[in-house]
């Protein structure tokens, strides 16, 4: 049952399944020699001489050649270049350069097991093992393979850390339980034996590979405790039992190639073999497939993919305590992923992915994990921090879940992390630059197909030297492309299409492919379709598409690109080559600028500049920019046709900010030109690329820098004057325009007015009163006339003293004056 391997350009080896690689046929020689060993620890058996240990292999600089129309005889398997036979127990030194493989063989006898122990050191990916029993993986040819340069392998392992043993489940029959899935079956079904064909291929390494590797065919451990063999008992009798094959010739063909759920049988015990299944007494630890035992009697593995088991699994699980490597991935296994496993204090490997598992993640207790898989099952709730915690991992998937929340800011503190794959869950937030604590131990970062926003930190393209693979597609991400770094020597794969990236790609990826031309390792990945990026292709696309030095996989379709702006297409380097619609997708033609409507060259901040030309688009990029000199300002700008856009004047274009001024004053000469997207702004006919106008302050202001105001400087009551004088409105006057004309007479009006006609008034009465005294007719006697009689009553002047009373008699003449004639006292 093999892996999808999820390395290098994201292609997956997968069992069964045959493998496309693009080239002509080229050959190399690699040395696979063995390690220098100077005690007695070797076994006396292993060869010693330079000849016997070195192989030759074949490939190099991302191409394989095969062979010309060879067909491959399954019961005498050959292959173009044959291989060496190596010596069980013998380790080998492995030194394997990028885009090439080691191909060696080693014979198995019927009932033994195979193992093969590796200690790497690279610092790109690591090499993938393919086993066959009918020749090279990648070299030979299987005789209804189509097209001819295809490739298939029975087997297909990808180590997933540098350092590492793996030992193969078999049947005492002599049908290795662990290959016989998918191809074999579809083309030969009979039990294999004999030579098994071993290929180290280093296509996905993208770096040079070096290290020890020893296969072992060996006798295995036998011995196994009745209470363990209880517990793989339960197990079968939970999930297997009841699902088991009409008849013992069924055989299940799909393998990697289809989907695990359909399986309707469980086929982990074969019916020829176990036709009751394992009632009885099972004694022996190499009966039971799917097994591996210690010396002790204990199970240290449990290897069960795609063997159709379903069921929720049962709690005795918990008492394999020596369980160190748990695959039961490609099942039907549902229910919460159960603490019986998560609770395993020796855990390094758990492969439990493509399953129906439910619930939230549980924290795994074992301090040795160092893989965790639990992709393509329908995990719910956030990533829990406690994997930060776990010092030794180096792969954590847990990809194609329902994961909530944002990235954990605490998975960079497990420094050893290697990969790290949380693609198409629900995950929202940003990408944490805590993450690029990881430094060069991170060697692919999946965050595919997720609601991740924000733009993407600078250290991800320069604190993670060793980084092969960067796929952040499919994401809600903005912000310009950041420069990757001279370090980043081992990038072979970008993935950032499908996000709302902007900006230029004109240098980022000049370095990248530059070491591949230099190194040799040319296979890689760039996708950056369905973006908004902008601006001219990047020069690098012309090596990419017609160097034969390297291959790349491009795709930039979707974006904004510029046109040549002569030719108003691609550029003629991309039309030489007949390039597939989704490389590149079509261009954007640059729009034209003719004029400023109207002919005014003088505007302020609330009048539109009206800019006339050809080829604007009513896009969400659309934009204006101002330019003063040499400062530049970019403002939206408001579509009205294919012909014209309105540009507005930003508020602080002129005038004061936050009380300091800025360039831009009365007067001044202002360009202004038109981008649909980015910054590939129109052109003119003429040599210039702006159209210009006089800059004017706005309304009600005026000064070199609009520094008078109406309100401020006239009092709201004039229009201020560039001297800083004020015009002042009717009724106004004064330098700020802060009195009203004729306010002081109206006032005198309307106060002096009745002051003066009571003035007047007493003048006239005082003058009269001076005549009548002159005359001798005073105005108060003529008034004592017709006080005096009231003076006489009685009442007033009873029992008072006598008084002294004058009598006037008087009689008017006939002019009307009185004469006195007597008075009687």
């Amino acid at each position: 049952m093999g892996m999808g391997m999820g390395m290098g350009m994201g292609v997956f080896f997968r069992v069964g399944l045959v493998l496309f690689l693009k080239g002509l046929f080229q050959s190399s020689f690699v040395m696979v020699a063995f390690a220098q060993d100077t005690t007695t620890s070797n076994p006396p058996s292993c060869p010693s001489s330079l000849s016997d240990r070195t192989i030759i292999t074949v490939g190099t600089n991302g191409r394989v050649s095969p062979s010309v129309n060879t067909t491959l005889d399954l019961e005498n398997p050959v292959s173009r270049i044959p291989p060496q036979y190596i010596t069980s127990g013998c380790p080998y030194r492995v030194s394997i350069k990028a885009n090439t493989e080691a191909y060696f063989a080693i014979t198995r006898p019927v009932g033994k097991r195979v193992r093969i122990e590796w200690d790497y050191s690279s610092e790109g990916g690591l090499p993938v093992h393919a086993l066959s029993w009918n020749g090279q993986c990648c070299q030979g040819r299987h005789p209804s393979a189509s097209p001819p340069n295809t490739f298939y392998a029975d087997k297909i392992h990808e180590p997933q850390k540098h350092s590492g043993d793996l030992a193969f489940p078999f049947s005492p029959t002599g049908e290795d339980f662990y290959h016989c899935n998918g191809a074999c079956r579809t083309y030969d079904f009979r039990e294999k034996r004999g030579s098994l064909f071993i290929t180290v291929s280093g296509f996905y390494a993208t770096s040079d590979v070096t290290g020890d590797i020893t296969v072992f065919v060996e006798e295995p451990q036998t011995f196994i405790k009745p209470q363990q063999i209880d517990v793989v008992r339960s197990l079968y009798d939970t999930c297997c039992a009841s699902r088991r094959p009409p008849d013992a010739n069924w055989r299940w063909a799909g393998g990697e190639s289809s989907d695990s759920d359909a399986k309707p049988y469980c086929d982990w015990l074969p019916l020829r073999t176990f036709p009751n299944g394992l009632a009885g007494n099972v004694t022996d630890c190499t009966q039971v497939p799917g097994i591996v035992c210690d010396s002790d009697g204990n199970i240290i593995e449990l290897l069960l993919p795609e063997v159709g088991l379903k069921c929720e699994l049962p709690t005795s699980l918990a008492d394999l305590k020596s369980l160190r490597k748990v695959d039961m991935s490609r099942n039907q296994l549902y229910g919460t992923l159960p603490l019986a496993i998560a609770s395993m204090p020796s855990l390094e490997t758990v492969l439990l992915f493509e399953n129906r598992f439910a619930g939230v993640t549980p924290c795994f207790a074992s301090d040795s994990l160092e893989v965790l898989r639990l992709a393509n099952n329908d995990l719910e709730g956030s990533i829990p921090e406690c994997f930060g915690q776990s010092r030794r991992l180096n792969w954590i998937d847990l990809s194609s879940n329902k994961l909530t929340g944002v990235v954990p800011q605490r998975l960079a503190e497990s420094k050893t992390l290697a990969m790290v794959d949380l693609g198409l869950n629900l995950l929202t937030g940003t990408l944490p630059p805590t993450l690029c604590d990881l430094g060069p131990s991170l060697l692919y970062l999946r965050l595919s197909r997720n609601d991740i926003d924000g733009t993407i930190p600078n250290c991800y393209l320069k604190s993670f030297t060793n980084l092969v693979e960067l796929d952040l597609s499919y994401n809600r991400l903005t912000g310009i492309l950041p420069s990757l770094s001279p370090e980043l020597t081992k990038l072979r794969s970008l993935r950032l299409q499908h996000n709302r990236m902007r900006g230029s790609v004109v240098t980022q990826f000049d370095q990248m492919v530059e070491f591949m031309a230099q190194g040799g390792q040319g296979r890689a990945v760039i996708l950056l379709n369905s973006n908004h990026f902008s601006g001219p292709l990047p020069s690098t696309i012309e090596s990419v598409i017609h160097s034969p030095l390297f291959y790349v996989i491009l795709q930039m379709g979707g974006n904004h690109f510029r046109c040549d702006d002569t030719t108003h297409t691609w550029p003629r380097f991309v039309r030489k080559v007949p390039l597939p619609p989704d490389v590149l997708g079509s261009c954007e033609k640059v729009p034209r600028l003719d004029k400023i409507k109207s002919g005014t060259k003088s505007f302020d901040v609330a009048t539109p500049v009206e800019v006339i030309g050809e080829g604007f688009d009513q896009t969400d990029d659309l934009k204006c920019i101002f330019k003063n000199g040499d400062v530049e300002r970019e403002v939206p700008g408001l579509f009205v046709s294919s012909t014209e856009v309105h540009c507005y004047l930003p508020n602080e274009a002129i005038g004061k900010v936050d009380g300091k001024s800025i360039s831009a004053k009365a007067g001044a000469k202002i360009g202004v030109s038109v981008a649909n997207y980015g910054t590939d702004y129109a052109t003119l006919e003429s040599a210039n690329e702006f159209l210009s106008f006089e800059l004017k302050c706005p309304k009600s202001s005026a000064g070199t820098e609009c520094q008078y105001t109406r309100k401020d400087t006239c009092s709201g009551n004039g229009d201020p004057k560039d001297d800083g004088g004020c015009a002042c409105d009717g009724g106004y006057k004064g330098g700020n325009c802060s009195k009203r004309k004729g306010v002081d007479e109206t006032l005198a009006l309307a106060v002096g007015l009745p002051v003066c006609l009571i003035t007047v008034g007493a003048c006239i009465f005082i003058a009269y009163m001076i005549q009548r005294e002159r005359r001798g007719i005073p105005l108060f006697d003529a008034l004592d006339d017709l006080v005096e009689p009231n003076a006489m009553r009685s009442d007033n002047f009873a029992n008072s003293t006598p008084m002294p009373m004058e009598v006037r008699i008087a009689e008017r003449t006939s002019q009307g004056n009185a004469i006195v004639e007597s008075v009687e006292r």
